[in-house]
């Protein structure tokens, strides 16, 4: 096992919950056993897989592994945190390369006052996956926008004392496909988080996920989680500068406002 601990954080303290569904297991345990051998903690939400704990003898350690039958990542990421009995909650998904040299740099950057932290992640050119702010407290919703739930890790305490759930029926196999992330750490700061970013890269991710994909449900999605975010007033002319500022040669200026003011007008709650 790989010594990563530090003064005052461990790499025991963290536990890191991978969300996985139906044949992914495979991928799911491959990765939770590379975070172990770092001295990590891991638990694995498996969503549609099999109740038989039989179907599970053929690795190491099947205690980890928890089965769902409700389909969204909500779900999972929220039985994830219900199953979490360590000071840190690190989400994750089971298609991600670790980035081991990193992970030494990642604890000592935890020796800080914070409740949750937002970090990077590298696309498979060794590149980074999009903007990031700079390293330090994030005190505006607008940086929370576009953060992957993978480059988030709270104190476990914090987020069940304030009971911060993702939603059900946002993210990813949802209905509403993007926006978990921003949302529930909209209500973090609104529940007075102090959270902040710091400049590490610790894990490869593939650049295509549902947040890239620019269709209708994708921009349904968005105008729903603005309201969410900002609220019924302030995030009317938001939707109209993303609307703008989204414009392609496939989508006009127009549909991407009918789209976002569908998510918007949303009867989700």
């Amino acid at each position: 096992m790989m010594h990563l601990d530090t003064k005052n954080i461990k790499t025991n303290d963290i536990t890191v919950s991978i969300s996985t569904f139906e044949d992914r297991i495979d991928d799911a345990i491959k990765l939770s056993d590379e975070f172990i051998k770092l001295g990590f903690r891991c638990i694995i939400i498996h969503q549609l897989g099999s109740k038989d704990r039989e179907s599970y003898r053929m690795y190491n350690d099947i205690s980890n592994i928890y089965t769902i039958e409700s389909t969204g990542v909500g779900y999972s990421r929220n039985e994830g945190i219900k199953q979490c009995s360590s000071k840190y909650i690190w989400f994750m998904d089971d298609d991600v390369k670790i980035i081991p040299n990193k992970m030494r740099l990642l604890l000592k950057k935890l020796d800080c006052n914070f409740d949750i932290i937002t970090m990077r992640i590298l696309n498979e050119q060794l590149e980074l996956r999009k903007n990031y702010p700079n390293e330090g407290e994030i005190k505006n919703k607008r940086a929370i926008l576009n953060v992957g739930t993978i480059e988030i890790l709270a104190k476990t305490e914090f987020i069940k004392d304030k009971n911060l759930l993702f939603e059900k029926n946002i993210g990813a196999g949802s209905r509403f496909p993007i926006g978990d992330e921003a949302i529930f750490l909209s209500r973090a700061l609104d529940s007075k988080a102090i959270i902040r970013h710091i400049a590490v890269a610790t894990l490869v991710h593939p650049e295509e996920s549902s947040g890239n994909i620019l269709n209708k449900m994708n921009f349904i999605s968005r105008g729903l989680m603005l309201r969410k975010v900002y609220g019924r007033v302030l995030s009317l002319p938001i939707i109209l500068y993303i609307a703008v500022k989204m414009k392609s040669n496939q989508r006009s200026i127009c549909i991407n406002i009918s789209d976002l003011l569908k998510g918007y007008f949303s009867n989700e709650k």
